[in-house]
């Protein structure tokens, strides 16, 4: 199948808490005409320009999510009814649902390693809630945009430990989604949710990474001795990872250096 247009766009808009130039931004993506624009708000100028940005993109048919920190502003752009859809990103700890906008539908918890044990108080408050959704974020996807530079990765171990605990819980997902975007975590919570668990991964790199990392780990192999090969930034993931990186012939200039 070949695509004239991009399909998902993620764009940061105050990234490093620099919005950029927002409107020409907006313009650029809306001329691209995705069909999925991803917009990721976590700061004060992000929600300033918010309206702009869903104004111009408005005038494409793409499909737009919204994912946003609990800010104390955010709850009244909720109320704006714009065609959206939002996920809310609720921080580090559980006891999240009193924060929540009301109407919400999807949140998300990043599982590093300063709070992955809180993942199963996590889970558990997903499924008593009436809230539908809940993605789980890849920690490198993560710390690749990270505004503090480096986000601390949790080890196998440990996030094999926080999915045991959530096993343990017997919680039931029942008319809902669990989206796992990190290849080990995926693997080890897929067990104990069956059908519940997808592989929607926003860097799909990460989940190449991800996925190279958990089949080494399986087999015995150390990093150094694996070969990758990419050709573009979606590839960077393994090709770091990887004790050989090697850059196609093709290959865009970021991926050679």
């Amino acid at each position: 199948m070949e695509f004239s247009v991009p399909v998902r766009v993620r764009w940061d808009v105050d990234f490093r808490e620099r919005s950029g130039r927002v409107k020409r931004i907006a313009r650029r993506i809306a001329e691209a005409s995705p069909l999925f624009v991803e917009l990721h708000i976590s700061g004060n100028r992000g929600l300033k320009e918010l309206p702009g940005i869903v104004a111009e993109l408005q005038k494409t048919p793409s499909r737009m999510s919204i994912h946003m920190a609990l800010l104390p502003q955010a709850s009244d752009i909720h109320r704006r009814g714009y065609p959206v859809d939002y996920v809310w990103d609720v921080g580090p700890t559980a006891g999240f649902l009193a924060r929540l906008p009301d109407g919400a539908n999807a949140i998300s918890f990043v599982p590093d390693d300063d709070c992955a044990d809180e993942l199963p108080e996590v889970v558990a408050e997903f499924a008593d809630s009436g809230l539908s959704v809940l993605h789980l974020p890849n920690v490198n996807a993560v710390r690749a945009v990270a505004a503090r530079g480096h986000v601390p990765v949790p080890g196998i171990d440990r996030l094999r430990a926080s999915a045991g605990a959530v096993t343990a819980l017997g919680l039931s997902l029942r008319g809902k989604r669990l989206i796992v975007h990190d290849f080990f975590l995926w693997k080890s919570l897929s067990a104990t949710f069956p059908g519940a668990t997808g592989d929607r991964v926003e860097f799909s790199g990460c989940q190449a990474g991800t996925a190279l990392a958990y089949v080494a780990r399986t087999l015995g192999v150390a990093a150094e001795h694996v070969m990758a090969m990419g050709d573009a930034a979606n590839d960077l993931g393994m090709i770091r990872f990887a004790g050989w990186g090697v850059a196609m012939a093709n290959a865009t200039d970021e991926v050679k250096q």
